[in-house]
């Protein structure tokens, strides 16, 4: 190379091209972004640039690695050809998102930069694409998003809590009183019962709801399921006699 690029191995992929978007150079990380394959490191030189199937200017090409341009795996979020977008920006210096397209369909979203170098021969302009994979920010931010509606979710539900609870409250009280004035063994009684008790499984099931993002663990206790069967039968009896 007649002309120098800080090469980064934290910087991701790098790729270089001729004006006509042949493949010079590109990098490990590049080859592995391309192929979604992982590329065995030999040398460190070798893991340093590796060359596609374009331009061979030092060994020979990978075997199976795509071309950049030549095999439209780069799309820009802007209008327009990759190749002819970047080249006609001034100086070739481009910021901006796109997309990594691969064979087997994931389309990796990208941050590049771009820019020129000097090219082997006298006069020549090659391009260094540099593109960071925006996957692990994409999904720091869904997993921010997410939070943020959790909390708001949170906020919500104890809104609606307060206000069943109040009503709840007030049903709950009723049916006491009506309890305390009926005589003792009165069959009217079970009806208040099964009231109760339903106010109180709403109840629980609020609270519940409020737990959510704490595991919930059932209590589990023998029960009667006769009574559970009686309290059924005692809240659909009045709309099957009516029936």
């Amino acid at each position: 190379l007649t002309g120098t690029v800080a090469v980064d191995r934290a910087a991701g992929f790098i790729w270089v091209t001729d004006e006509t978007g042949r493949t010079v150079y590109c990098n490990r990380a590049g080859q592995e972004m391309l192929t979604g394959q992982a590329v065995e490191e030999t040398s460190p030189d070798d893991a340093l640039f590796r060359v596609g199937r374009g331009r061979d200017h030092a060994g020979p090409p990978a075997a199976g690695l795509p071309e950049l341009f030549l095999d439209a795996r780069l799309a820009l979020n802007a209008a327009g050809p990759a190749l002819a977008t970047l080249r006609e920006a001034p100086d070739g210096a481009y910021q901006g998102e796109g997309e990594i397209r691969r064979d087997d369909g994931a389309g990796i979203p990208v941050q590049l930069q771009t820019s020129f170098m000097p090219g082997r021969l006298p006069g020549e302009k090659w391009l260094v694409v540099v593109a960071e994979d925006l996957r692990p920010a994409r999904r720091l931010e869904a997993e921010r998003l997410r939070t943020g509606r959790l909390q708001s979710l949170v906020e919500m539900s104890a809104t609606l809590a307060h206000e069943i609870r109040n009503p709840l409250a007030g049903l709950s009280a009723q049916a006491e009183l009506l309890a305390a004035q009926l005589p003792e063994g009165d069959p009217r009684g079970r009806y208040l019962d099964v009231i109760t008790r339903e106010v109180e499984r709403i109840n629980e099931t609020i609270t519940r709801m409020l737990n959510y993002v704490r595991p919930y663990e059932p209590a589990l206790a023998p029960c009667a399921l006769w009574e559970a069967a009686r309290d059924a039968l005692d809240l659909v009896r009045p709309r099957a006699g009516a029936a």
